[in-house]
């Protein structure tokens, strides 16, 4: 099997990455098209302030009220619906820190200790990370202990969804 090793650096954006060479240049694509994006424009979500209801605190963006299905206890972003399965939740997770904490680089440690307090942990959630990666829902940035990670514009479209379906179940 070949392997391959690329770093790159474009202006303050960095890629490094190593392995089997698919896995490589599909990495590398997404990233490109992260980097792309981020120059050229500013998404709609993104340009939008979270807007806070002073009667009940309530955090709501792009028609998501998070506060229902989630809570947010200093680093950690725990989920007080279940979701449909364990990817669901890590999804529901990542985008409760990006909404709620406005953190676009999540570690393992921080989704691990929302889905502890959530209580849907089972196993190594890597694993399941790198399945989302490979579907090009999460992009992996760093390297063992200190690998972020960060949801792709197709996965925060796919954890929105979710976030609505299990809104939906609460209401």
């Amino acid at each position: 099997m070949e392997t391959m090793r690329v770093k790159l650096k474009v202006g303050e954006h960095e890629f490094e990455a190593e392995g089997p060479l698919e896995a490589v240049q599909s990495q590398l694509a997404t990233w490109k098209d992260l980097i792309t994006e981020a120059t050229t424009h500013i998404p709609k979500q993104c340009a939008q302030p979270t807007t806070q209801s002073p009667t009940n605190g309530t955090q709501s963006r792009n028609g998501l009220t998070l506060d229902a299905i989630m809570k947010l206890d200093g680093r950690v972003v725990s989920l007080t619906a279940r979701g449909q399965s364990s990817d669901d939740e890590i999804m529901l997770v990542l985008l409760g820190q990006k909404m709620l904490r406005s953190n676009d680089a999540v570690t393992g440690a921080e989704i691990t200790s929302g889905l502890r307090q959530t209580g849907g942990l089972d196993g190594r959630i890597d694993y399941r990370l790198n399945k989302m990666i490979d579907a090009g829902e999460v992009v992996a940035i760093g390297e063992r202990r200190g690998r972020r990670y960060r949801l792709t514009n197709t996965g925060l479209n796919k954890a929105q969804e979710i976030s609505r379906n299990v809104i939906a179940t609460v209401a």
